[in-house]
């Protein structure tokens, strides 16, 4: 046997199992900087006492220089290993030339060891000697023994360096693992120092004997302080890769730690920048050391300069306290915020110019509405005018239209005034009661002309229990129900245009009822794919419709948003085919303002009822709409749908009162059939036994010499009150109510009688000037005339007036100049009631009128109504107001 024992095999039997033991714990947390090196290091050491260990128990030459050779192969790994967990652990780098030598001369070591006993490099006259019963080898070291050595020891101590600079510009409380590895390295590396320099002979190699203490201070390092543990590395690895700049300072203000980004900031790598004073790194910021020098915290935004570039930065320092929570140390944490404010910049260069710009169109439209306000003045000026004269039933409803056009112009500029309150959700609805049927038969007023120009039927339906009154906003409904009709004929070629109307009631306790519009066509018709988008702004189906039918695809989308205003909703339905049409539905939420009055006749039926009745009317919907109405009258009526179907009728001798006819039947033979009711009457001795009603479109309604044989003319669409009013005319049941202009002329001229007034008016228009002395004319005024403020000036110091009707836009001095002026000049009892008359229709001018030291606000075109209304408030008002001036200055 070649064995033998001795008490010091249990050191390096420690010294391997620490070893082995850390360099698999190791192993396993390869991934972590520093822990792959750690674990080929300890292998190497483990192997280097395990090879003593049985050099130790080996008594055979053969033996121990084998085992020997196994602890050369444990050192040879070690070292070099060593260097690289310093490496490593610090994230240093070596140059690939470096690299390839380091790793050359372990390399060749390996080869000289095991090749030794040829050679005689590593070991010279080797031989056995014997201490008691003990045996042990003596050997004389070799050439490269000796280089080998030195060449460790320089590893080590470059090693030790690189550590001992990354422990100095570490922050305070992460020095301890780059300090701790330090010394298990010069404790493990202090054998074979004192082995080989030392002069004193051992029996025994002692080099391996130091991995034990090595070891334990390994085991500290690794569980005491986290060595390769992730916390920490995770630590670093956020503060490394932060995009904010961290700096931490000590208790006397110095760098203790830097982050790349700080780096980056700084324009110095951390070794420049860790341990020295903060004031020497800021020097071009010297404001900034003064105010934040002593502050544990804050919260701040600075800006420094970089290069002559500006940089804003939001600022936060925070304290950094100790266990027992003393102060160390300040957190500074830089978040470059450069970007956000020069984007905040932006967005306020952005605004303003958005800001601007809306101003300027405001102020555009402001003068726009002003300029198309003035010549809107004298058209529907002189047209109230002109139907209070005595007129004929086609002069009056041409005038009528007239007049409704004008007001659906002036609607239509209000709409691009309130444009920009739409979009941005700020639009207010009215509340106000209005007919509801009024609104909708006003509408089709408006586009009747149009429908009858392309031959397009058009017609209305309101079904009954429909609420007569509603309480809603008038103009806007009349706008969707514009624009869906317009659409509606615009791109029809043939047929008709339906407009349908019910109500359903919701909340009984506020007589709520949701209305329900259909507005149906016979066009082109959309097409399904496109219906999703037809309600988008500036949309239209085809690009192509827009060179053809016009628009700008504005109006779908304004009318859906009204629409959800009113609380409602907007569609439509569509089979994509022409011909067959679309149909578009919106509702709208309203409160009713007379339940009693609801139905489609709103009008007395008694003297109706069980009057006999033929209508001849080709068109089925017109048909239809006429049945439904007499019928709901009480009436017996008859239906034919062409002259012939007529005829056999008359012939057959149903009883017959009175007859509608339709003047565009398509027979033509409208003529034999008034000439047969003319003989069958002539056959009765009774020339007005069958009174006749002409059915006409509007612009087509020309009897020509035939009026004196029809007793009453209705126009399409067809109204329920002029249809009642017609069939009165024709049973001469009461006459027409028909309004006396000359009555309601002397009425308002009472006016002046009940309420005398000296009114100035100043207007530079010469054509508003004419309007209102026509309609103050009206109400039994005849006003002095002023074309500017300076005039109105010296109007009023040459005497008195009641009333001055106010033109805000005039040359020279401008109405809000020349009422300040009177207000300031003139005494109490002396100053007169100002009315500010102003085609300007914009968000807030009747307050600034009023805040001027107006006394009342009426806007262009004036009617007649309105002024009288207005002036019977400020004669009062200003009456009041005269004889508290009077009760004061007696005082």
């Amino acid at each position: 046997m070649h064995w033998q024992y001795a008490p010091i095999v249990w050191i390096y039997v420690t010294g391997a199992v620490l070893a082995g033991w850390m360099a698999i714990y190791a192993w396993r947390r390869r991934t972590i900087p520093g822990a792959a090196a750690f674990a080929l290091m300890q292998a190497g050491a483990a192997l280097w006492a395990a090879g003593y260990a049985l050099v130790t128990c080996r008594s055979d030459l053969s033996g121990i220089v084998f085992f020997a050779n196994v602890a050369w192969t444990g050192a040879v790994i070690e070292v070099p290993a060593c260097l690289a967990l310093g490496l490593q652990f610090t994230n240093s780098r070596l140059s690939r030339r470096a690299l390839l030598w380091q790793a050359l001369l372990p390399a060749i070591t390996l080869v000289v060891v095991w090749t030794s006993n040829f050679h005689g490099l590593i070991r010279h006259s080797v031989y056995l000697q014997t201490v008691g019963s003990f045996k042990f080898l003596e050997r004389t070291p070799g050439a490269w023994y000796w280089v080998y050595f030195f060449y460790s020891i320089c590893l080590v101590f470059a090693t030790v360096i690189i550590l001992a600079r990354y422990a100095r510009r570490s922050p305070r409380w992460r020095r301890g693992q780059p300090i701790i590895l330090t010394i298990g390295l010069l404790i493990s590396c202090s054998g074979p120092l004192i082995y080989n320099l030392s002069g004193l002979r051992f029996p025994v190699d002692i080099s391996s004997i130091m991995f034990v203490p090595g070891g334990l201070v390994f085991m500290v390092a690794l569980f005491r302080y986290r060595l390769f543990h992730v916390a920490p590395i995770a630590r670093d690895t956020i503060f490394e890769s932060m995009k904010d700049s961290v700096i931490v300072l000590d208790e006397q203000n110095r760098i203790a730690d830097i982050n790349f980004a700080a780096c980056r900031l700084l324009q110095r790598p951390a070794e420049e920048a860790i341990g020295r004073p903060a004031e020497n790194l800021f020097a071009s910021q010297p404001e900034l050391i003064n105010r934040y020098r002593t502050t544990t915290e804050a919260h701040d935004e600075i800006v420094i300069g970089i290069n002559e570039v500006q940089a804003c930065f939001d600022l936060r320092i925070s304290p950094i306290r100790d266990r027992q929570g003393q102060t160390i140390g300040r957190l500074i944490v830089l978040h470059d915020i450069t970007r956000r404010k020069r984007a905040e910049k932006e967005l306020q260069r952005a605004k303003q110019a958005a800001e601007d710009a809306s101003r300027a169109k405001g102020e555009f439209l402001a003068t726009m509405s002003h300029e198309i306000r003035t010549p809107m003045n004298a058209v529907l000026g002189m047209t109230g005018l002109i139907l209070e004269t005595e007129l004929n039933d086609d002069q009056r409803e041409m005038a009528q239209i007239v007049r409704i056009s004008g007001e659906s112009l002036l609607t239509i500029i209000n709409d691009i005034l309130d444009f920009s309150k739409i979009e941005s959700g700020k639009l207010d609805l009215e509340r106000q009661p209005f007919d509801l049927r009024a609104c909708v038969e006003e509408t089709l007023d408006l586009l009747a002309s149009k429908a009858a120009e392309k031959g397009i039927n058009l017609a209305c339906f309101v079904a009954d229990h429909t609420p007569a009154r509603i309480m809603g906003d008038v103009t806007r409904l009349r706008q969707i129900l514009f624009n869906l009709i317009g659409n509606g004929l615009k791109f029809t070629e043939r047929g008709e245009v339906v407009v349908s109307v019910s109500g359903t009631p919701k909340d009984p306790a506020t007589l709520g009822h949701e209305i329900h519009f259909t507005v149906s066509d016979t066009g082109i018709g959309i097409p399904e794919d496109r219906l999703s988008s037809l309600f988008q702004s500036f949309n239209q189906v085809d690009a192509s419709t827009t060179r053809k039918y016009g628009g700008t695809g504005l109006g779908l989308a304004i009318s859906k948003r009204l629409s959800t205003l009113m609380g409602g909703d907007i569609w439509v339905e569509s089979q994509g085919m022409r011909g067959l049409g679309s149909t578009f539905h919106f509702t709208i939420s309203a409160d009713a303002v007379d339940t009693e009055q609801c139905g489609a006749q709103h009008v007395p039926s008694l003297e109706l009822e069980g009057k006999h009745l033929l209508i001849v009317e080709h068109h089925p919907t017109n048909l239809r709409i006429l049945m439904d109405y007499v019928q709901s009258w009480k009436m017996v009526a008859s239906a034919a749908s062409s002259i012939s179907e007529a005829l056999d009728l008359l012939r057959q001798g149903i009883r017959l009162g009175a007859a509608i006819v339709d003047m565009q039947l398509p027979d033509g033979g409208c003529a034999a059939f008034v000439q047969e009711m003319q003989k069958n009457a002539a056959r009765r001795d009774n020339v007005n036994s069958f009174p006749l009603i002409a059915i006409t479109h509007v612009g087509r309604g020309n009897l020509d010499g035939r009026r004196s044989q029809f007793a009453a003319q209705l126009t399409i669409p067809i109204k329920p009150s002029q249809l009642y009013s017609a069939l009165n005319n024709a049973f001469h049941i009461r006459p027409a109510q028909t309004s006396s202009p000359s009555s309601r002329n002397s009425t308002l001229r009472k006016m002046a009688e009940q309420m005398p007034l000296r009114i100035l008016l100043a207007e530079d228009n010469a054509i508003n000037q004419k309007v209102a002395q026509h309609i103050l004319a009206r109400l039994g005024y005849y006003p002095d005339v002023a074309a500017n403020g300076l005039e109105v000036l010296d109007a009023l110091a040459r005497q008195a007036y009641d009333v001055i009707l106010m033109d805000m836009h005039m040359p020279e001095m401008d109405g809000m100049q020349a009422t300040k002026l009177v207000r300031m000049r003139f005494p109490q009892s002396q100053q007169p009631a100002i009315i500010a008359l102003t085609a300007d229709a914009m968000q807030g001018d009747r307050e600034r009128f009023l805040a001027a030291g107006m006394d009342n606000y009426l806007s262009k075109p004036l009617r007649v109504e309105e002024l009288s209304e207005v002036l019977a408030l400020t004669a009062v008002q200003h009456s009041r107001n005269q004889i508290k001036a009077a009760i004061v200055g007696s005082h």
